[in-house]
């Protein structure tokens, strides 16, 4: 069996539907036009704790700025690619 909304003619049966008894996407604006309403919209709401499990966790201590300056002249310079300082990262990481 064959369905075809659009029939023959191109132009939208009156009453047709999609499988499943699902207005086609004009019929749903033609009806929202006519009862004066806006068209639907898609929202999303985010409980507290998905926002708190998707926050990332960020150290509260603070640097001073010039062990901040330190710090972004090492990297800058690649001291931290050594062996050595990836393994002491990593070793800090872990506990």
């Amino acid at each position: 069996m064959a369905i075809d909304p659009l029939g023959t003619s191109g132009i939208p049966e009156a009453g047709a539907k999609r499988a499943g008894g699902v207005p086609l996407p004009e019929q749903d604006a033609a009806a929202g036009k006519a009862a004066g309403k806006a068209p639907a919209t898609d929202s999303v709401e985010v409980s507290a704790a998905a926002r708190e499990l998707a926050a990332p966790d960020i150290p509260t201590g603070t640097l001073s700025a010039d062990r901040l300056r330190e710090i972004t002249q090492r990297l800058a310079d690649g001291s931290y690619d050594s062996r050595a300082a990836i393994d002491a990262i990593a070793r800090g990481i872990e506990s």
